[in-house]
């Protein structure tokens, strides 16, 4: 993974957060995730950044947690308060996690302390949660499976492929990546969960479904064969030493340094 601070490497994701007319000093960090985080995009492929913010002092008071989308162009991007890491760690969320993992990622210099602190430990910091992680890939295959047949959700896909393709990617790219990291860490495997999300050995058959290469008929058995494996997967019983309390230490520890400067 290549860590940005302001500097362009593929992908200037600094300028890309700044079209979006937000104020970059409370930035913490944020990078392109989706598939062109993890290089399985298409033509057709938009770009999706994922940042967390520090809240303000109104939502300090009021204790709430900014969660806010914006669509420009070909951009998507979240605005999350920082706070909400703790929660995404305990909702199970990969594609949340996997933010600290993309190829293309902005630290800001000014909460340092933090976004080492979170680069250095990702690895055991994803792990605080897997039961939750294998329920969210699970309900999340159950729910995209389920809107295959649906023009509604992508009604180009629909009407060249007889269903949605995308659909069909983004239901079983989380159930692969999930089934990679249990076996990453069983045998375990240096970093991996950052070896689970490099799909590059599978990448070509990643995007043939990406692409509707398969047929309905197909793709249903595909799915299939991929969820008797993951739902087989055993979980190990040791889930990381480092404990949820402890991330929500660090980011109140940088909030309150953020309210004192």
């Amino acid at each position: 993974m290549r860590i940005m601070k302001g500097v362009m490497v593929d992908m200037d994701v600094l300028s890309l957060i700044q079209e979006f007319n937000v104020n970059i000093n409370n930035v913490v960090f944020g990078g392109v995730v989706g598939s062109r985080g993890f290089h399985l995009e298409d033509d057709f492929s938009d770009i999706d950044i994922h940042t967390y913010v520090m809240p303000t002092i109104h939502e300090l008071i009021y204790n709430r947690r900014r969660h806010n989308f914006f669509m420009k162009n070909n951009m998507e991007i979240y605005f999350d308060d920082v706070r909400r890491i703790v929660y995404n760690l305990q909702l199970g969320n990969i594609s949340q996690i996997a933010v600290l993992f993309c190829r293309d990622l902005y630290t800001n210099p000014k909460f340092k302390t933090l976004c080492d602190y979170l680069i250095k430990n990702r690895e055991q910091i994803s792990q605080v949660n897997l039961p939750a992680m294998f329920t969210w890939s699970k309900n999340l295959f159950e729910k995209d499976m389920g809107w295959l047949q649906t023009y509604k959700t992508d009604e180009f896909c629909y009407q060249q492929f007889g269903y949605n393709c995308k659909r069909a990617f983004q239901a079983i790219y989380p159930i692969v990546v999930m089934t990679r990291y249990i076996i990453n860490l069983h045998y375990r495997v240096k970093n991996p969960l950052e070896t689970a999300l490099n799909c590059s050995d599978i990448k070509e058959d990643l995007l043939k479904i990406k692409r509707g290469e398969y047929s309905l008929e197909e793709i249903n058995k595909l799915a299939e064969s991929k969820y008797q494996i993951f739902s087989q997967s055993k979980l190990p019983w040791s889930h990381g030493d480092i404990k949820v309390e402890e991330v929500q230490r660090q980011v109140e520890q940088e909030i309150i340094k953020f309210i004192q400067n």
